[in-house]
């Protein structure tokens, strides 16, 4: 059975087996890989669905899907193999496509650790400060920026 695989399509993904904290079972995923990438790779990359959490933006966004409302979990991104994709569900809308990437990039690559603080950690990090350390300096520098910014 050929798939089209096209970026913002909503398969139905068997996650299990997994480990820890990662999304299980089978449930509905969405495709955020390009299209064309999706379509020449054995594996494709994923955003899990559930209708059990509640909207946190950015690791949690709320789009429509299945006719119900759904968060897309963004920090649970992941690469699957084709192999575990089962059904084919529907293709999101422009509007939920826009606030997924938008949580997508804020986690991926607006974090925490923008560059106005990633140098100062980097840093601290080359001389095995502990982890716990450097991620209350970054909360830190990030409340003094927020203050800096709306005085």
């Amino acid at each position: 059975m050929a798939l089209n695989l096209n970026r913002g399509d909503v398969y139905w993904v068997n996650l299990d087996p997994t480990k820890g904290s990662e999304i299980r079972k089978m449930r509905p995923c969405v495709l955020v890989g390009a299209t064309p990438i999706n379509q020449a790779r054995r594996t494709v990359i994923v955003i899990p669905l559930s209708t059990a959490a509640k909207p946190n933006p950015p690791l949690t966004v709320q789009i429509n899907c299945l006719g119900k409302q759904a968060v897309a979990v963004c920090d649970q991104v992941r690469a699957v193999d084709k192999a575990r994709l089962v059904k084919w569900a529907e293709s999101l809308s422009k509007e939920d496509m826009d606030a997924l990437d938008s949580g997508l990039r804020q986690v991926l690559i607006e974090s925490h650790f923008t560059t106005r603080i990633h140098r100062p950690l980097i840093y601290m990090a080359e001389y095995s400060l502990p982890s716990v350390l450097l991620d209350h300096f970054a909360l830190l520098i990030l409340r003094l920026i927020q203050i800096n910014k709306n005085p």
